[in-house]
């Protein structure tokens, strides 16, 4: 993609809350996303219990009241929820990632943050996952530390960001 392409698929973006009737489609991006991006460093095991208990469905179903969404097209293809001075989840679509959605869904969970009155922002990623880790040091966010993954498949990486 060339620099002119990913600057229009990042203009093309609308940022809003999310619908109630957006969940099943919200709950299908993040299953496709656990499973194209996670089995590297949580192991197909654990993917598979994640996805198949429907503890992926039931974990966006208790944020929907806190998710933004990142419309393309017309269709929801990423999402974040933002809990308190907390990123709980940032997740993109496989198929429309590395086209700034994520980047946008950060900016806007970052002013989120900042607009209740926050001055630092938080996030927990498994500590393996690579790509997350090195996509939000690139936009800022530091290490703060590691934590036991409450699930117990992975420990987790704290990161924050002054804003």
């Amino acid at each position: 993609m060339s620099a002119d392409q990913s600057a229009q698929a990042t203009t093309d973006v609308t940022i809003r809350a999310a619908l109630p009737e957006e969940a099943a489609a919200l709950q299908a991006i993040a299953c496709r996303a656990m499973d194209a991006g996670y089995r590297g460093f949580l192991g197909d095991k654990a993917v598979d219990y994640y996805l198949e208990s429907g503890a992926a469905d039931r974990e966006i179903a208790r944020g929907m009241g806190h998710a933004m969404v990142a419309v393309t097209g017309g269709a929801a293809t990423g999402f974040s929820v933002v809990l308190d001075d907390l990123l709980h989840l940032l997740i993109v679509d496989p198929p429309a990632q590395r086209r700034g959605l994520g980047a946008a869904l950060l900016g806007a969970a970052e002013t989120a943050i900042a607009q209740a009155g926050h001055a630092t922002a938080r996030l927990e990623i498994h500590a393996g996952n690579t790509a997350a880790s090195a996509f939000y040091a690139a936009h800022g966010w530091q290490e703060a530390g590691y934590l036991a993954d409450p699930d117990g498949f992975a420990r987790r990486l704290r990161m924050e960001k002054h804003l």
